[in-house]
């Protein structure tokens, strides 16, 4: 038989069989309030504290409790220890020699049954004193005998001791067991369980031994709800999954299980989409819900709620934007759009109006294409409306002092025709963006091989133009001209007329040797061309002559390819009646090259020929 460990108690260090101590409290809140109360100053509790963490178990002895703190021998939930040392009691004794009083340390009695000794050593010489005293129960001097507590074991938790005894547990009217634990890893909400683990589970009676449910299994959505009664004992079982959520609806057939509803919110607010997430759990083997039920939940519950809580949201932030404009101050805006899907075949488009300062989003828009009757306008008529809805919120459009959104040609001219007083400016972000396309697309070419050291560069001194300018155009402007200059190793620039607010690079010393581009080359003339490029056009002027080159391009590839004999459905033989017309009007054609006018040949003879057919 192994002999029974003994702990050391971390408030007093005093070394006690395990059977009685208790353990220090696991619980935060109350391990918090049994540190204040066992240490009195900051540095103490401090490195009690310390001394917890570096321990899994911590036990601390029972006498610092009160035998109030007991109820039948188990620790109050409430109760808080007190730092008593139990090693030193003082007390004051009369010696038989004499008037002179002798201190006198008497331990208290230990809580198993062992009479109380006094320790009078160190208060007494034995060469200046005429004699030593020795305990004796038989002095004078004596103490009153302590009471001891009477109680089988010490106050400390059963669990600690040994399992409680039925006649303890009768003769206690306020007993009730240990609460149950949970130990390990910490459970998400919802769980994913295999049907042979959980009917494994369900088909086992808890009310007799060995006996087994007859199990009756019903899936709603996602959730499981089972019935069943044992064979054995004939036990009823009810048990479900997920809990029921109450609603408007009386009816017995309404059944919104929890589980359904979070799933159906989560799929709508990350953007999954009632098909992406039914193909995922159908692919996985995992209940799905149904397309009814999935845009039934999202008309009744999730869209209302998204919208009480957005509104509601919003009268606070836009309250608080009257508050500043009333003190003379003005908002500036940003704002964004996003649709659908790519390209030019979007059907929706949702611009958002950010508060610029705070980052907090004050007003939205949602804008079909049946709205403005095109995809490519729709981004246009979102940020006009929204700004109109915005303006009336806050009181008009004088407490907007500006709007920063992507360089869209007809952005500017509506911003420039329909709100005069705000100032708008472009995002730096898309600026910079085509920049980069840019110069990923001419290095390319085999003689630009030293600008792709300078991309990364580059890019760093276009933001820095941009930022550190802070609105101020002609300094952007001068910085952005540096770049090129910077890479030809000039960093200097005091002595050209046309810097006037720039007049040197801010940046340090290259740490590793430069690839400088040489001056008054052919890559040098493309890099200016770029920036110049992007610095004066907008990306739609870009895009247009793209287009318009492209497709000039195609049309004229269309003619030099078309057979001798054209079918009768082709698009050409419009073009050429077209051109005819124009020469009866007095305009004069456009120079054809000899291949295009015996195409243009062939084409009168063949309906002339079809003019005399028709006579005929």
């Amino acid at each position: 038989m192994s002999p029974p460990q003994r702990r050391i108690c971390v408030v007093c260090g005093r070394k006690q069989l395990e059977r009685e101590m208790h353990r220090f409290t696991e619980n935060e809140k109350r391990r918090m309030d049994w540190i204040n109360a066992v240490r009195s100053t900051p540095d103490g509790r401090r490195s009690l504290l310390t001394l917890l963490k570096s321990a899994k178990r911590n036990y601390l002895c029972s006498s610092h409790f009160q035998p109030i703190d007991f109820i039948d021998l188990v620790l109050r939930p409430d109760s808080v220890p007190n730092y008593n040392d139990p090693t030193v009691l003082p007390t004051t004794v009369t010696a038989a020699t004499g008037s002179s009083t002798v201190p006198a340390t008497v331990s208290p009695p230990s809580l198993s049954g062992i009479l109380p000794t006094f320790d009078l050593s160190s208060s007494f010489n034995h060469h200046s004193s005429p004699m030593a005293i020795a305990p004796s129960p038989h002095s004078s001097f004596l103490p009153p005998p302590i009471p001891l507590i009477d109680r089988s074991i010490p106050p400390c938790c059963r669990c600690c001791c040994r399992p409680e005894q039925k006649k303890e547990i009768d003769q206690d009217p306020n007993w009730s067991p240990s609460s149950a634990t949970t130990k390990g890893s910490k459970l998400s909400e919802y769980l994913v369980i295999s049907n042979e683990s959980l009917l494994s589970l369900l088909r086992k009676c808890t009310s007799c031994i060995g006996g087994e449910r007859s199990l009756n299994v019903r899936m709603e959505g996602m959730a499981v709800s089972c019935s069943g009664e044992c064979e054995q004992c004939g036990a009823q079982f009810d048990w479900r999954s997920s809990s029921k959520l109450p609603t408007a609806n009386v009816s017995n057939k309404e059944r919104l299980y929890k589980v359904n509803l979070d799933i159906t919110t989560g799929a709508i607010i990350s953007s999954v989409g009632g098909a992406k997430l039914r193909q995922f759990l159908f692919t996985s083997g995992i209940s799905t819900l149904s397309s009814q039920t999935f845009h039934r939940m999202k008309k009744l519950y999730i869209i209302p709620a998204v919208n009480e809580h957005f509104f509601n949201s919003q009268a606070i932030i836009i309250e608080g934007i009257r508050e500043r404009i009333a003190k003379g101050e003005r908002i500036h805006l940003c704002g964004d759009g996003s649709f659908d899907s790519r390209g030019y075949s979007a059907a929706w488009c949702r611009y958002f109006l950010l508060d610029a300062e705070s980052g907090v989003a004050l007003h939205y828009v949602l804008i079909h294409k049946s709205d403005t009757g095109s995809s490519s306008t729709m981004e246009v008529a979102a940020l006009e409306r929204s700004l109109n809805e915005l303006s009336l919120m806050i009181g008009g459009t004088e407490g907007i002092a500006s709007v920063v959104t992507d360089r869209h040609g007809s952005v500017i001219k509506m911003m420039r025709n329909k709100f005069p007083g705000i100032e708008h400016y472009f995002d730096p972000w898309h600026f910079i963006r085509n920049i980069t396309l840019s110069l990923l697309k001419i290095c390319k070419a085999s003689y630009m091989t030293p600008v792709r050291f300078w991309v990364k560069p580059i890019i760093n001194r276009c933001y820095d133009a941009i930022v550190s300018a802070q609105g101020n155009g002609e300094l952007a402007s001068e910085k952005f001209r540096a770049i090129p200059l910077c890479m030809q190793g000039i960093h200097k620039f005091d002595q050209d007329p046309s810097f006037k607010l720039f007049k040197e690079c801010t940046h340090s010393p290259p740490t590793n040797p430069s690839i400088f581009i040489p001056k008054g080359g052919k890559i040098l003339k493309r890099l200016e061309a770029l920036i110049r490029n992007q610095m004066v056009e907008a990306p739609d002027t870009t895009e247009r002559k793209r287009k318009e080159a492209l497709a000039k391009k195609k049309e004229m590839w269309a003619l030099l390819t078309r057979p001798a004999v054209p079918h009768p459905m082709d698009a050409n033989l419009d073009w050429s009646s077209d051109e005819e017309e124009d020469e009866d009007d007095g305009i004069v054609p456009p120079i054809l090259t000899p291949l295009v006018q015996l195409h243009s040949l062939a084409d009168a003879n063949l309906e002339e020929t079809d003019e005399e057919n028709d006579e005929e």
